[in-house]
């Protein structure tokens, strides 16, 4: 379990092992972040090594890098933990063909028309794999990513993530405080 997350809509990251979360400015983020997932953005929380760059061995491992904060009784006392959100959904063998159909047809017709075409492309980093990459003049590239999308856009004030960042086992966030 972690210790802090990544609020993708103030662009702040929230340590939840301290009072305020390290975020003593914003009044409810407790309840708003302890929130069903059904009553907030699905994006709203993201694994703190996801956002820094790193390879969280949780999204690795099949689960998705957002998050959702419960509550953990240990010794005793209750404390807040943060827990990766499962992949929102398994396809049925019928959905599966079907699928598996539409990427062999979208790569035959753009062979067909001289396009590069790639099925199961991953990126550079690993954490995407798109079904069928077309790839056209001038490196132009166009495909549907068969793993969830990128993280919403970060608000304009939001920290930039860090060029150094390593992998690391989820759980252990490297907190900062603000200036």
């Amino acid at each position: 379990m972690a210790s802090g997350v990544f609020h993708t809509g103030y662009g702040i990251r929230i340590n939840l092992t301290r009072e305020d979360l390290s975020n003593p400015g914003y009044k409810g983020l407790l309840e708003e972040i302890t929130q069903p997932v059904g009553q907030r953005p699905r994006h709203l929380l993201q694994c703190l090594t996801d956002y820094e760059g790193g390879q969280c061995q949780c999204a690795l491992d099949g689960k998705s890098p957002w998050m959702f904060v419960r509550r953990q009784r240990a010794g005793g006392r209750v404390t807040w933990v943060a827990a990766h959100l499962p992949l929102t959904h398994a396809a049925t063998p019928r959905e599966s063909d079907k699928h598996k159909a539409m990427n062999e047809r979208i790569a035959r017709t753009a062979a067909r028309h001289g396009l590069d075409v790639q099925t199961e492309a991953r990126s550079e980093d690993g954490r995407v794999i798109t079904d069928v990459l077309v790839t056209g003049v001038g490196a132009a590239s166009a495909g549907k990513p068969s793993t969830p999308p990128s993280p919403p856009t970060p608000s304009a004030d939001a920290p930039p993530k860090p060029a150094n960042a390593t992998s690391r086992p989820c759980g252990s966030p490297r907190m900062t405080r603000p200036h």
